[in-house]
């Protein structure tokens, strides 16, 4: 395997996860009838949208195609954020993500790369301390 398609492999990956985490997102804001949780969850869906679009930019970077978000099943009807606790426990979730792609001995991304998923894990992390614990 191509070093190359090592990279756009994790990328695809966390494409994939971020796709769900939108919709995670998205299906919580409908269904939450608390003002402050629902403009939480929309701006975390925000914020998942522009990291989306990041990632799917980058792997067209190296000649491929990014993972498509209609391959993926639509979350269960119970699946739903409700809590503070439940967005806390899904921002920690994405932060390990990231801290495992970027502390992985076995791929080094590329500079422009690896400043993409600090900013983006970055960004959980300020959204993390300024709305959860």
């Amino acid at each position: 395997m191509k070093y190359s398609e090592k990279i756009v492999n994790k990328l695809n990956e966390l494409l994939v996860k971020t796709y769900e985490a939108e919709q995670v997102y998205n299906l919580g804001a409908e269904r939450s009838e608390k003002p402050l949780i629902k403009n939480i969850l929309k701006g975390m869906e925000q914020q998942r949208r522009s990291f989306i679009l990041e990632l799917q930019k980058e792997i067209r970077a190296y000649g491929h195609l990014p993972s498509k978000q209609e391959d993926l099943q639509a979350p269960a009807s119970g699946n739903s954020l409700a809590t503070p606790d439940e967005v806390a426990t899904m921002k920690r979730s994405s932060l390990q993500l990231y801290d495992c792609l970027l502390e992985d001995p076995g791929i080094n991304f590329p500079t422009p790369t690896e400043l993409i998923l600090i900013n983006q894990r970055e960004g959980i992390l300020a959204s993390k301390n300024s709305c959860c614990p």
